[in-house]
């Protein structure tokens, strides 16, 4: 199937479709990245660091996240039987944090005991809540001592509750990782502060401590601290001793100077976190490389859609639609607010989206096809926005669809129209205003009046300039020039510059008409002229014929000159013709590409023989095989045509016709082609070039060829039609004309 690359790219259908497929990939880089991270977070046992640790390890034991296990165990174990200890401890209210149970404490105060047992005072000095005691009030505020007292007694059996609350927290709280650090298998643990053992090994195996340390150095891996000493095994690599420094700081900032603290993983455990670490590995791969496809997927297509967004007229401008005539703050304002609500939802709805997939077991559970529905909606509304905004930008209006700039556009305009494009009225309005303003004072009152009389005295001088020009003018002395002096107003200024144009496009008009007159006169006399002489000889040889008889010896030459008058009449008939079609543009116009050598070669070939016959020779200078241009080829044929008949009524015999084709850069750099013909006159040209662009004007001024005299007048209304310009120019002898038309690429098709 054959695709004009050219329009491609307007292809309202492939647009659709990749805006569709640009949304589409742009969520499917969300919904991979999400999970990525669902992956390397999912409660299975591994601790991984970040992506870039799984790709840049080659196994379990040389990564990050090996070391990250044991410091998020150490963390739990130094937590537990440092601060936890044991569940007796935490009975006995040891783990209560005085500062928390301080907070609840005046929370319950302030949110119920004050206002359940006192009663609101007011007076100019305080508002406060107060109770009686005898004959004193005391203030119901948490820092006063006789208050506090009163509420713990008070509320006693509440401030027990709060505590009680507290416990349970705490037991909850230790019996969760002592369930966490049990049903890890293959993980071993011991650790001890001082009467407090926390382990998870059967202790009666074990004689003495030595025994227990040397049980966890016969495993695959451990790490040991001993009283400030710390060992581990096997040694970390340089990407992994961050996590090991921090494992040992830790030990060291909040351990006791007797405290020991053993992990150690097993030949089993390894084997299946390595295999696991692998899977994950696996598939955050896969996950990643389909991101990147999608990411290369979304930005080549929003760069399609940014360079290919908007339709252009035939006259270049682009086509805007009802949204893009938006206000650029409301586009604006919604593309951040589509960004900010997009981005929300990402945020807020990842941990239900983890919560989710946990719980149905997939990613397409109908509350994430839900979500997944949403975010579609709203990229799409995003890049919609932000292809009108790259459509608004291509048509240069981005900032003046403003509103803050339209209105200060709009103050500034109507200042500016106020002084300088107002009338008179307005003008003199502002002007006795200001006057008005500053002769208020004593003091300003004569230099306001010394000021108006010269002003006065100047427009005054300027008036009798005008109403004198305006006399010179009627009377007919278009040549006449009201002298500018200028003003205060500016208003006489800008009359008296309009009188002299007016006077000076009169004068223009009455000797473009004088000559208009001339050349009516001299066209009539040349149609006359070029009609009258073969209408003459017409019927000079009719009479002839009449006399002699049709048997006379010289009626078969009469019978040839009656035959080329005629066909002279009729050539000259048809000429006129052609020439008021063209003139009035009422001619079929078919335009398309047109291979331009191939034309002019066509035309050599058939008036060949009259080139010959006049020894002319013709050299074609062109540094292309093929120039293509836009025209219609009937048109631009006759117009060759015409130009090949002038040289071969009007070139010197025997001489040389040059024809240069060659491309230009015009115009806002469009690409234009150029046809040169050069020949040498026969006969001299002492007449301008515009004048031989005229109708029925002739180099040879004393018409005794052939031509009509219409040739190049019908050529230049023909391009002028397509478009297209036509010029010639003269040098002496030596005739030149000029054909430019736009170039036209020949477009490229491909088989698809």
């Amino acid at each position: 199937m054959d695709i004009k690359l050219k329009k491609f790219g307007h292809n309202s259908f492939g647009k659709v479709i990749a805006f569709l497929l640009c949304a589409a990939f742009f969520i499917a880089v969300l919904i991979q990245s999400m999970a990525v991270i669902l992956l390397i977070n999912q409660d299975d046992g591994i601790y991984v660091d970040d992506p870039l640790d799984l790709l840049s390890s080659k196994n379990y034991t040389e990564s990050n996240s090996f070391e990250l296990g044991f410091y998020q165990k150490m963390l739990t174990l130094v937590d537990t039987v440092q601060w936890l200890k044991s569940e007796e401890n935490i009975k006995m209210g040891n783990t209560i944090d005085p500062n928390e149970l301080e907070h609840r404490k005046r929370t319950l105060f302030n949110n119920e005991f004050n206002q359940n047992f006192g009663y609101r005072y007011y007076n100019e000095s305080y508002d406060a809540y107060v109770v009686e005691d005898g004959n004193e009030q005391i203030v119901l505020d948490y820092d006063n001592k006789d208050a506090r007292k009163l509420f713990e007694t008070s509320y006693a059996a509440k401030i027990k509750e709060l505590k009680n609350q507290l416990i349970e927290r705490d037991l909850r709280e230790y019996r969760d990782d002592i369930l966490y650090l049990n049903k890890i298998k293959g993980f071993s643990y011991y650790a001890e502060n001082g009467d407090h053992v926390l382990t998870n090994l059967d202790q009666t195996k074990y004689a003495s401590d030595y025994a227990i340390r040397e049980f966890f150095q016969e495993q695959y891996a451990y790490r040991l601290y001993l009283k400030g000493e710390y060992f581990s095994h096997p040694q970390t690599n340089r990407i992994q001793s961050y996590w090991e420094d921090r494992i040992k700081n830790h030990l060291y900032d909040n351990s006791a100077e007797d405290s020991l603290l053993y992990m150690a993983y097993d030949d089993e455990y390894v084997k299946n976190q390595s295999a696991l670490f692998q899977e994950i590995r696996s598939q955050i791969i896969i996950y990643i490389g389909i991101i990147l496809f999608c990411l290369f997927m979304t930005v080549a297509l929003f760069v399609y859609l940014l360079v290919t967004t908007g339709k252009k007229r035939e006259d270049g401008t682009l086509i805007l639609y009802q949204i893009d005539r938006w206000s650029t703050e409301i586009q604006l304002i919604l593309i951040t607010l589509i960004l900010i609500i997009g981005g929300a939802l990402t945020i807020s709805a990842f941990d239900e989206f983890l919560n989710m997939v946990e719980y149905y077991g997939n990613p397409y559970s109908p509350i994430i096809l839900a979500f997944y529905a949403i975010a579609y909606a709203l990229a799409a509304f995003g890049l919609f926005f932000i292809l009108s905004m790259a459509r608004k930008i291509k048509a240069k209006r981005f900032f003046s669809d403003f509103i803050l700039w339209r209105i200060v556009k709009s103050v500034f305009t109507t200042v500016k129209e106020l002084y300088y494009g107002s009338n008179i009225t307005r003008k003199v309005a502002f002007l006795l205003a200001a006057m008005c303003l500053f002769s208020a004072s004593v003091v300003m009152m004569p230099v306001v009046l010394v000021i108006s009389l010269l002003y006065c005295i100047k427009a005054i001088k300027q008036y009798e300039e005008i109403k004198k020009g305006v006399h010179e003018m009627k009377n007919g002395n278009l040549s006449y020039k009201i002298k500018l002096n200028g003003n205060a107003l500016g208003e006489f200024e800008g009359l008296a510059q309009d009188i002299n144009d007016i006077s000076e496009g009169f004068d223009v008009a009455v000797k473009q008409e004088l000559k208009n007159q001339r050349l009516k006169t001299e066209l009539i006399s040349n149609v006359s002229h070029d009609i009258k002489t073969p209408l003459t000889s017409i019927i000079t040889y009719v009479d002839l014929l009449k006399k002699e008889g049709l048997d006379s010896d010289d009626a078969p030459k009469y019978l040839e000159i009656l035959d080329q008058k005629s066909i002279r009449l009729k050539k000259l008939t048809e000429d006129l013709f052609e020439a008021a079609k063209a003139s009035s543009g009422d001619i079929p116009l078919d335009m398309h590409e047109v291979e331009l050598l191939s034309l002019i070669n066509q035309g050599l070939g058939e008036m060949n023989d009259r080139f010959e016959k006049r020894g002319l020779e013709i050299i074609i200078k062109a540094e292309k095989e093929k120039y293509y241009a836009l025209a219609d080829g009937q048109l631009l044929w006759r117009v060759v045509e015409n130009l090949f008949g002038n040289i071969i009524k009007y070139a010197q015999k025997n001489s040389r016709v040059y024809i240069d084709i060659r491309e230009e850069v015009g115009e806002e750099l469009s690409k234009k082609t150029i046809i040169e013909i050069k020949n040498v006159s026969e006969n001299p040209l002492n007449i301008p070039a515009e004048e031989l662009l005229e109708r029925f004007k002739r180099g040879d001024t004393s018409r005794s060829t052939e031509g009509s005299g219409l040739g190049l007048s019908i050529a230049k209304d023909l391009m002028q039609i397509q478009g297209a310009d036509f010029d010639i120019l003269i040098d002496g002898d030596l005739f030149k004309a000029i054909l430019t038309l736009d170039s036209k690429e020949l477009e490229m098709n491909f088989e698809g």
